[in-house]
């Protein structure tokens, strides 16, 4: 720099006109290009948030890899993906991008099978395909998604076991598997799933006994495995499940007796049980948040506590 003054200042009054026509020529073009780089910032940011206000972002997901993967899903199921209608306004579709890290996906009356291509939707936190006619087994590789955190699946035409592999989904917080024609034990893995708060596995074909790691699932607010073909006794963790709202326990085929600790869970308001083998007794003490409350044909003996007539908050017995 010093050198470039330097010569500016030895030369003619001829020269230094020249030198800074130079100098003055090299800034305009400097600025130019800062200018027209800026500008085409502020024109993309601007087209950006447009896009996004005014829900046509799917404009902009045309030319990412998860728009090929949608495709390949929504074919797997049975349909095939228009990719000139935006995705949240498609009756077969929802999809709802509200931020990077935040996708939810719906689908409807789709006949066809769940696709391990799922998992190149590398963001999605919630699936919910209820009431199609998916069929086919419960895919493996969706173990790999990190993001996910609630899958809904009632209601379909789903076969075969839950996949151990699933016990990696720990940042899933919601499991329901209702009306399907799944089969097998439950797997001792689940217990890894320490942030599940809603597992709902009733009307399947579950077999076998409740796998003691499961009494990890501490967090867990509903428990419902109704119309099962289960064997042994009610698990006696349940008991301990601290934060335990619903527990539905309709034909499971678990014997009694019931466990005195799930009588006694204070946050417990809706407790059902009924068609259980094995002798049961009235319980001494009953959490006082009860609201709802069913044991039927589970062999209960004895008196009925006089301070049940006396819980204000129970509505159904």
């Amino acid at each position: 720099m010093w050198s470039s003054r330097f010569s500016v200042m030895n030369k003619g009054k001829a020269g230094r006109q020249k030198e800074e026509i130079s100098l003055t020529s090299s800034c305009s073009k400097i600025c130019y290009r800062g200018g027209f780089f800026y500008f085409f910032f502020v024109f993309f940011m601007s087209l950006l948030l447009l896009c996004v206000s005014c829900g046509h972002w799917h404009l902009l997901l045309g030319c990412i890899p998860e728009m090929d993967a949608l495709g390949e899903i929504t074919t797997a199921m049975g349909d095939t993906l228009n990719r000139s209608v935006d995705p949240c306004k498609s009756k077969n579709l929802s999809l709802s991008d509200s931020s990077p890290a935040k996708t939810i996906l719906k689908m409807y009356s789709f006949p066809g099978k769940l696709s391990p291509k799922l998992v190149d939707l590398h963001f999605l936190e919630e699936l919910d395909l209820t009431r199609n006619y998916l069929e086919g087994t419960l895919p493996k590789e969706w173990a790999s998604m990190k993001y996910l955190r609630s899958i809904s699946l009632p209601a379909n035409r789903l076969t075969g076991e839950i996949p151990k592999e699933w016990g990696s989904l720990t940042s899933l917080n919601h499991l329901d598997l209702e009306a399907n024609q799944l089969s097998g034990n439950i797997p001792s893995e689940l217990g890894n799933l320490f942030n599940l708060t809603k597992l709902i596995l009733s009307s399947n074909k579950f077999v076998g006994n409740f796998p003691e790691e499961l009494a990890g699932m501490k967090n867990l607010t509903e428990f419902r495995i109704s119309a099962n073909n289960f064997s042994g006794s009610v698990p006696h963790f349940i008991g301990n499940w601290t934060q335990l709202q619903k527990l539905e326990l309709y034909a499971t085929g678990l014997e009694g007796p019931i466990p005195t600790g799930i009588f006694q869970l204070e946050a417990l308001n809706d407790l059902r049980i009924t068609d259980m083998n094995g002798e049961n007794f009235f319980p001494v003490n009953l959490s006082h948040n009860i609201k709802i409350l069913v044991l039927r044909n589970v062999k209960m003996s004895g008196s009925i506590p006089p301070f049940i007539w006396e819980m204000e908050k129970l509505s159904v017995l």
